[in-house]
């Protein structure tokens, strides 16, 4: 699976599709802050507003855009729809 830090969104509140993280790692860098988060013990990166506040090892939900999820097999060839 391949998806980019925009379009990885945090939530609290949770929802359809919404999986748990945790915060891992904080990025501050200016106009982003990106976020290392832990989803089913997989690390991915996210993209957010430098005013959100959120602290290393906070639980949280997350969720992705589903349009711009990129799927790959094995061999890392991408699969089409």
């Amino acid at each position: 699976m391949g998806i980019r830090p925009e379009d990885v969104a945090l939530t609290t509140g949770g929802g359809p599709g919404a999986l748990p993280a945790r915060v891992y790692i904080q990025e501050p860098l200016g106009s982003d802050l990106f976020l290392t988060l832990e989803v089913a013990g997989q690390h991915l990166k996210a993209r957010v507003s430098p005013d959100v506040a959120v602290d290393v090892g906070e639980a949280l939900q997350t969720t992705f855009n589903e349009r711009r999820l990129h799927l790959f097999d094995a061999e890392g060839e991408a699969l089409t729809a």
